[in-house]
Order: structure tokens, then C-alpha cells, then sequence
């Protein structure tokens, strides 16, 4: 069994997004939340290769990015209940809205 792992997911901004679509797909992670517009941390045990997979026919031509993240080694500057959430770890994220 694979150990999950945290992943950020930014899609270009100002693209036609399905959001709709896009959170179907997002709520196969075992939880998500979105940090600013078009910028998304999620919690899985699949592969960025997967998760592009998972992802592609949602966002068709839009440009994308995947890329699994530390949670652990990190800095920047995001809203607090952020922070708290990726402190938290697993099961701790909740709904995007704030």
C-alpha cells in the first residue's frame, strides 16, 4: 500500500475551468482544499502521473501542473486556516470555502 502523499495542483488562471467536473475529480483524493484561485493542495496515495491522468479530461487544453509536496518542509505565505490544515495532516482538510 502506498503512503499518501500531499500534492499541489495549479491550473493557468483565467482558464475556462468546469468546476463542477473539476471537484468530482478533486474528491477522489482523500481530501483537498484550495489555497488561492486556481491553486489546490490534495492528499492521495496515486501517483502525479495518475493524477494527471484523473485530471486531463477535465482541464482538455488547459495548462496544468502537479507536483507532490512536503508537508513538512515548506514556507510561504497563505491564510492561517491553511497553515492549520496542512499542520493537521490527513483528514483534516474540509470544505474550500472560508
Amino acid at each position: 500500500v502506498m503512503k499518501n502523499k500531499f500534492y499541489i495542483l495549479s491550473i493557468q488562471p483565467n482558464t475556462q475551468v468546469e468546476e463542477k467536473a473539476l471537484i468530482q475529480k478533486l474528491d477522489i483524493a482523500d481530501d483537498w482544499i484550495q489555497i488561492f484561485p486556481y491553486t489546490f493542495i490534495f492528499i492521495s496515495n496515486r501517483s502525479s502521473k495518475e493524477w494527471f491522468n484523473i485530471l486531463k479530461p477535465v482541464l482538455d487544453v488547459q495548462l496544468f501542473f502537479i507536483s507532490e509536496i512536503s508537508n513538512s518542509n515548506r514556507q510561504g505565505w497563505i491564510p492561517k486556516w491553511a497553515w492549520d490544515r496542512l499542520k493537521q495532516g490527513k483528514n483534516s482538510f474540509i470544505d474550500i470555502e472560508q
